[in-house]
């Protein structure tokens, strides 16, 4: 089993369970760090607020207004798991866009957490899950179910994250 730490103690259900997938991710992050901030909060603009956009490339920007550093990728769906574990074993989380699993199949956010050999199930983090505390995410998910989910051939995904260096 891989799991990553440090991480939040929660992981929480959107209160609005179509919206707020990209800020509810943005805030696992930073709670990851010992920060905090309200979902409505962590959007690029009031206009993104308004569209509920988590655009992938503004999202670094919106994770530096609080000291965190992150980087935008774009994986292919042949590659993601193995690049999904070589971040999981440098004990980083993974944010990414798919099609929801529980929601109506519209682009969502999620993060993997951890990752189980035996089963080849991923520990998410899926704001659409129900809340929970000490674990390393709220929901497990088949990798092949993961892969099956991915937009355009594979995802944009935000990775690297870290606070950021203070000299």
């Amino acid at each position: 089993m891989i799991t990553v730490s440090p991480r939040p103690e929660h992981f929480r259900t959107a209160t609005q369970f179509h919206n707020e997938c990209g800020p509810y991710q943005l805030r696992a992050a930073l709670n990851t760090f010992g920060k905090d901030a309200l979902p409505e909060e962590l959007y690029y603009s009031a206009a993104h607020r308004r569209r509920d956009w988590s655009i992938p490339w503004l999202m670094p920007g919106i994770l530096r207004r609080y000291g965190v550093t992150a980087r935008t990728h774009f994986w292919l769906a042949g590659s993601f798991k193995k690049r999904v574990l070589a971040m999981l074993k440098r004990d980083q989380p993974v944010l990414f866009v798919l099609h929801s699993i529980r929601g109506a199949g519209r682009l969502h956010w999620m993060s993997i957490w951890g990752y189980d050999e035996t089963t080849d199930e991923f520990l998410c983090y899926d704001s659409q899950g129900p809340e929970a505390s000490g674990t390393p995410g709220n929901v497990r998910y088949s990798a092949s179910l993961l892969r099956s989910r991915l937009p355009w051939h594979g995802t944009f995904v935000l990775a690297k994250l870290s606070l950021q260096s203070t000299h």
